[in-house]
């Protein structure tokens, strides 16, 4: 609740000073300090909890904590989320308390986890468009998983493919008969203005289309490129139904952070680009999966 003070100072004074400007002024200066000072005592409280604290509070928060901020990269709000995580990752340790961490971090069905038993590794598979939490995800799973247990970061990159099918028709409207036209005064044949019969927005195109235009979309893909200049030809290719994915793996020594993927084809033309942010510490297995899908263009 706003602390309540007196708003109109100049209503305290005997009339006979109201009127005098100087005495005016005096007012509204103390007016203004008193309402910084309300707001400076409301942040005091504020700042007894992180989901409202202020950035001196985080900055005194993540020196407790040993985190090394970078304000000109992450907003207030993702450095007082991980304050709050890193606060509340306490043991036990279970699969349940790594999805809650995770739903935290990144969002509710935006990511999926997958634990490989026989080869004791743990993927966990989000957006690469946005992967300013990753770090923070890679600090938190390191501290929870077993240490024998390897945790392999899986961005996916979204890229839906729209086809739409229109069908008009026109009216042709023939200006000759048998044996005469008016050569040069009047057209063979004049089309009418094309109509709509059917617009992209009413589905029509058959699943068989769909399937057929992943395969020969999978076969157009030869090469990764990481940067705009590394390129990576060791890919993994499936297609299931309209659904293409492309996979493949990014070491550390080839980049420190991903700020753009594409998917060339045999003559290293781009059939795909995306802007990301992708931190890379050992290695990153990146998958695209690109959707056939029918819509309204």
């Amino acid at each position: 609740m706003p602390y309540e003070f007196e708003r109109d100072l100049t209503g305290l004074l005997p009339p006979c000073y109201r009127a005098i400007g100087e005495y005016q002024a005096l007012c509204r200066t103390e007016e203004e300090a008193l309402a910084q000072g309300a707001e400076d005592a409301l942040q005091v409280a504020r700042n007894f909890h992180p989901r409202t604290m202020d950035t001196a509070a985080a900055a005194q928060w993540e020196a407790i904590l040993n985190i090394l901020p970078n304000p000109r990269t992450e907003e207030l709000d993702f450095r007082r989320s991980r304050v709050v995580n890193r606060l509340s990752t306490r043991p036990p340790f279970t699969m349940a308390f790594l999805r809650q961490k995770l739903d935290e971090l990144i969002g509710p069905g935006r990511w999926t986890a997958e634990v490989d038993s026989a080869a004791n590794t743990l993927y966990v598979e989000s957006l690469a468009q946005d992967q300013n939490y990753a770090l923070e995800v890679s600090a938190t799973i390191g501290r929870i998983k077993p240490a024998h247990v390897v945790y392999v970061s899986r961005p996916v990159v979204p890229a839906p493919l729209i086809a739409g099918e229109r069908v008009e028709r026109t009216e042709r409207t023939y200006y000759t008969k048998l044996g005469r036209w008016r050569l040069g005064e009047v057209p063979f044949a004049v089309d009418s203005s094309p109509e709509v019969i059917k617009t992209e927005q009413t589905p029509s195109i058959q699943s068989l289309l769909l399937e057929q235009a992943a395969a020969n979309l999978a076969g157009l893909v030869a090469a990764a490129q990481v940067n705009g200049g590394t390129v990576i030809r060791e890919l993994e290719k499936s297609v299931s139904g309209n659904r293409v994915t492309v996979t493949y793996t990014v070491a550390g020594h080839q980049t420190q952070v991903i700020q753009s993927l594409a998917l060339l084809d045999g003559e290293g033309r781009e059939l795909t680009r995306s802007a990301v942010y992708i931190p890379v510490t050992d290695e990153v297995v990146i998958k695209h999966t690109i959707s056939v899908e029918e819509g309204g263009v």
